[in-house]
């Protein structure tokens, strides 16, 4: 019953409410940790390249990361749940990003070796322990459950600004197959 409740919560969106620490009006980017650091370095300019502290190169180029202290896949959860609706940010800059969500690496060049790669292993929390490189693979499962448009992920093409935009259309049925399947 408690899990039951959890999801429900999570559906609604009840965690959106949170302080995420998301600078405002920021699209969400998904990736590894090192796709996703030099993401943010481009936006400022200064390249494709891994250096600086994530967090706060992610908050200067105006993106929404997922870096937040007591980390576990059920906060991830949480996090993407409102991020693929737009409801990281606050109430009036909802309806402008609608959903977006960046990812810095295209999920049709996802190689598994990132699996078994060196990461550091996020201590048991409950919600089971992950690699910090597993996460993402997490990321593109929970998507290709609740989005109606699951296929364009694995076909994202290059836009201007944000190289593989996506919005997901919520499905709502997948969402409670993704329930199902996570709490066997």
């Amino acid at each position: 019953a408690r899990a039951e409740q959890w999801f429900a919560r999570v559906e609604a969106g009840a965690a959106c409410e949170r302080d995420w620490g998301v600078p405002p009006a920021a699209p969400a980017v998904l990736g590894f940790s090192d796709t996703t650091l030099k993401y943010c370095n481009a936006r400022l300019g200064e390249g494709w390249v891994a250096r600086g502290e994530h967090r706060e190169r992610c908050r200067r180029a105006n993106v929404s990361i997922l870096r937040i202290g007591g980390w576990t896949m059920c906060k991830n959860l949480e996090w993407l749940m409102c991020a693929l609706r737009g409801r990281l940010a606050p109430a009036a800059v909802h309806a402008r990003l609608r959903g977006q969500l960046v990812v810095s690496l295209p999920l049709s060049r996802l190689d598994t070796r990132r699996l078994q790669s060196g990461s550091f292993l996020v201590p048991h929390t409950g919600c089971g322990d992950f690699a910090e490189n597993h996460v993402y693979f997490l990321e593109a499962c929970v998507l290709s459950e609740v989005c109606t448009n699951r296929d364009q992920l694995f076909n994202l093409s290059r836009s201007v600004g944000d190289p593989f935009s996506f919005r997901c259309e919520y499905d709502r049925a997948g969402y409670a197959r993704l329930r199902e399947m996570l709490q066997r």
